[in-house]
């Protein structure tokens, strides 16, 4: 992983904080947070993997637009949106299933 994370336990959830640039991520984590369970993670994979050239997936906090190397993040904020690489977002969506995996719903 190519940021540096801080993971804080918040209530029964642990936290990624993640820097500045890609810190619009945390709002995919608070979707993800509320259906208890990645959500995006399929979508994402079936691009990586080339099942799919692009996904569109939306919860409720925020809607993503998944390519092949740039996922493109849009919040329900006005002018708030963000780009990520998708290696990067799949790999913090890892962690975060990890550092929770005892709470989630699979």
């Amino acid at each position: 992983m190519k940021y540096n994370v801080v993971i804080i336990q918040d209530g029964e959830y642990k936290k990624i904080k993640l820097p500045r640039e890609v810190a619009i991520v945390e709002y995919v984590l608070s979707d993800m947070e509320s259906f208890r369970s990645p959500i995006f993670l399929d979508f994402i994979n079936r691009v990586l993997d080339g099942k799919s050239a692009f996904e569109r997936i939306g919860g409720n906090i925020c809607s993503l637009e998944i390519n092949k190397d740039i996922t493109v993040i849009y919040t329900d904020f006005p002018d708030d949106e963000g780009r990520i690489e998708t290696s990067e977002l799949k790999n913090i969506i890892d962690l975060w299933v990890a550092e929770n995996k005892n709470i989630l719903h699979h």
